[in-house]
């Protein structure tokens, strides 16, 4: 790739699509509100195809993000493809809902040096969970997050962060979140719902603007395909 062309800062891999091991409600793509099944093709990325693609992308270092709108961890070779994608000193951001993370695979994420690791709570009580995920599971969570940062202990490397989509039905528990985790992770990440228009939200914007992620990003799913950005579903 020519040094004088502009590259994107961030890469979305689709190392595992069309397969979540839930179903929320708000999601595009696995939930109620699924607007592109029948558009996406399912897979998983083959590690020659995610070689050739690091290979490619080395020598301009974009962090990558090795997700679509899929669950990362359901690949059973992601702790390889991490490591294929460390190997090269690329940065690695990782959003995951955090119900296959386990002892094993924290302890190598730790070794591996994984720049950060977002758990997606989207909720305050086990009750609101129960509404937005679809399962009861916040403590189980709760408990696997103050186990990853209590693994990691002083090591600098993952930053261990949580994250909130506001939605109606737990909009009544975003302060409270924000309030018990910022005690707890390194970060607490808040962010505005996409509706089915694609729009913001209560968007604070008076007028149209560029959208800066199409300058910034590139998705690339399992099967080489690239999409627009990542809303292109």
């Amino acid at each position: 790739m020519s040094q004088s062309m502009s590259t994107p800062k961030k890469i979305l891999l689709g190392l595992q699509e069309g397969t979540c091991n839930l179903k929320c409600a708000k999601c595009y793509t696995h939930g109620e509100n699924q607007v592109s099944t029948n558009a996406r093709h399912s897979g998983i990325m083959t590690a020659d195809n995610l070689k050739k693609i690091l290979d490619e992308v080395e020598s301009f270092q974009p962090r990558i993000a090795p997700q679509t709108w899929d669950e990362p961890l359901i690949n059973p070779q992601i702790l390889n493809y991490l490591n294929e994608i460390k190997k090269r000193n690329l940065a690695i951001t990782m959003d995951t809902n955090g119900l296959l993370l386990n002892e094993a695979k924290m302890n190598s994420m730790i070794e591996m040096k994984i720049d950060s690791i977002f758990v997606s709570l989207d909720a305050f009580t086990p009750e609101t969970y129960k509404k937005v995920r679809g399962v009861d599971k916040l403590r189980f969570l709760t408990e696997k997050v103050e186990q990853f940062i209590h693994l990691r202990g002083v090591e600098k490397f993952p930053r261990i962060g949580v994250s909130f989509v506001i939605e109606p039905e737990n909009s009544h528990e975003k302060d409270f979140f924000v309030e018990h985790w910022k005690k707890i992770a390194d970060v607490v990440r808040v962010n505005q719902q996409f509706l089915s228009n694609r729009k913001l939200t209560n968007s604070p914007r008076s007028k149209r603007t560029a959208c800066w992620s199409l300058d910034d990003s590139l998705m690339i799913h399992f099967n080489g395909e690239a999409a627009l950005c990542c809303v292109d579903t």
